[in-house]
């Protein structure tokens, strides 16, 4: 499911990426991929993502408290948007996600303005040992794209 973000989205995306950034590093948070030539790339990433889920289930983002776990809540439960540009990508989450695990999981592939909505899994099916693979930088949980449900079931 493709959704095309606006100018005025994308630039809601960039303000509060870097927003974001500012105040982790002043919280001494560290990003999982710095990138110090463009601060806040990765939270821009992500927030395209999270937007155009937002967009596409007709609910609200969580985009002001950093603090709390999930980017969304649906009626099927709260929700975390992993984004890549890789758009070939795969789901990925850190192994530490599992001692608070959101209910459901949304891969996006972004190519701003366009997000691609590959698909979504509970984490149920998620959060398992079978998924535990080591891709280069260390353990994390995956699934393959092929093995998401079409997010179209999140409608009904």
């Amino acid at each position: 499911m493709i959704v095309k973000l606006s100018k005025d989205q994308l630039a809601v995306c960039d303000d509060l990426s870097k927003h974001r950034w500012n105040v982790c590093r002043q919280n001494g948070q560290k990003g999982e991929r710095l990138k110090f030539d463009n601060p806040g790339h990765d939270d821009y990433v992500g927030l395209a993502g999270e937007l155009a889920v937002a967009e596409y289930l007709s609910v609200e983002p969580n985009l002001g408290d950093t603090k709390i776990d999930y980017d969304l809540e649906i009626p099927q439960g709260y929700v975390d948007v992993k984004s890549t540009e890789r758009q070939n990508g795969n789901l990925l989450a850190p192994l530490r996600q599992k001692k608070h695990p959101t209910d459901i999981y949304i891969l996006c592939t972004i190519n701003a303005p366009a997000v691609d909505i590959v698909g979504y899994v509970l984490a149920s099916e998620f959060m398992v040992d079978e998924n535990i693979r080591n891709i280069g930088g260390g353990d994390c949980y995956f699934l393959s794209r092929e093995e998401l449900h079409p997010v179209e079931e999140l409608l009904q």
